[in-house]
């Protein structure tokens, strides 16, 4: 299930940083996740567990796409590809360690501990995301100019009229 949380939470955390920018959504995420493994330990059923399992998931997405984002933003061209595929690739080094690692620590002092590793994990990287990060989301119009707010105007005025997009997309406007 905490895979299944990761794979829906990644297009929600997106359009959050987009939104509100990197650091709050980075901030929150990781407090989610950091609460939802200290749950998962101390679980008293199953249910919860697996349930919060998927809330820890949800809010581990936030990491790799924000980290993306934030390297999109403060690069271009062959450097951003350079960034990315480093981040790609220690997240791929610490998914493939992830069992070892769980497997060791569940022989050594048993299942629950293997859950409080990630929101230690998780403290550790809040302290640097608060102390160490800074806000990258670019102003959206200011990057692109007033006619980018023109036009999506007349494209919302043209298309958004139907269903209940003339309710969300308007939304859209206030960045």
């Amino acid at each position: 299930l905490y895979l299944a949380g990761y794979a829906i939470g990644q297009i929600p955390v997106g359009l959050l940083a987009d939104r509100y920018g990197r650091i709050p959504v980075i901030r929150i995420g990781t407090l989610i996740f950091v609460a939802a493994g200290i749950l998962t330990a101390f679980a008293h059923s199953m249910q919860e567990m697996l349930c919060m399992r998927f809330v820890q998931g949800l809010a581990g997405a936030v990491g790799p796409v924000v980290s993306r984002t934030i390297a999109r933003d403060i690069t271009s061209g062959p450097r951003t590809t350079q960034l990315v595929s480093i981040l790609m690739g220690a997240l791929a080094v610490s998914t493939m360690a992830a069992p070892l690692v769980g497997g060791l620590i569940g022989a050594a002092a048993g299942w629950r501990a293997t859950f409080l590793l990630s929101p230690i994990l998780g403290l550790l990287t809040l302290m640097l995301a608060w102390f160490c990060l800074k806000e990258t989301r670019p102003d959206f119009f200011g990057r692109y100019g007033p006619e980018a707010r023109q036009i999506l105007e007349d494209l919302l005025e043209k298309y958004a009229v139907y269903g209940d997009a003339q309710f969300v997309l308007p939304d859209v406007l206030k960045v």
